[in-house]
């Protein structure tokens, strides 16, 4: 919390802060030195890095419950039943899912099966969309449109990773999710 508040004091990304945060702990060995290496006890640091990380994790389900409920408070239904919107909205997972393709297949030269179903939009894009400053928000932009790509992405995945895993256990292998 301090390190997202001190973001906030001097207007930088807190996101990023808390990713710096997080690899520093990750990391200490890289990161903390010298004197101040000594004043840590490094017995008992990686049972409470430990315990950080469980925490993090229980708390980051309850935090993202209440954001898809705020979420939903926000969402116009009549803006859902826009055919524009629909269209709109699957054009952008079909692009989506287009350049993760082509980047599994042609970058980072992996298997495509489960990898090409596991592109979910969600907490992050509602965080990056609310942050947007007033200024830039384009006024015919509907949160539909955000509804329809996080609701997509979702069961995509969910179909994906079902059958690959259904395929998997068939041929006696395991996907590993």
């Amino acid at each position: 919390m301090l390190v997202y508040s001190a973001g906030k004091m001097f207007h930088l990304s807190s996101l990023l802060l808390i990713l710096v945060f997080g690899l520093t702990i990750t990391n200490m060995e890289l990161f903390i030195r010298g004197r101040l290496r000594s004043l840590l006890d490094s017995r008992n640091l990686g049972d409470e890095i430990q315990n950080f990380k469980t925490f993090t994790a229980e708390s980051a389900f309850l935090i993202r419950t209440f954001f898809f409920i705020l979420f939903g408070f926000s969402i116009n239904l009549h803006s859902l039943a826009s055919r524009e919107i629909l269209i709109l909205s699957s054009l952008i997972v079909a692009l989506v899912f287009l350049v993760r393709f082509l980047y599994l297949k042609f970058v980072a030269r992996v298997s495509l099966m489960p990898e090409l179903f596991v592109a979910p939009r969600g907490l992050i894009t509602l965080l990056l969309y609310y942050n947007i400053p007033p200024a830039f928000i384009i006024a015919t932009f509907s949160e539909g449109i955000l509804f329809y790509v996080i609701i997509i992405t979702s069961i995509i995945m969910m179909l994906g990773l079902l059958v690959t895993s259904s395929t998997g256990r068939d041929q006696g292998l395991s996907c590993k999710s």
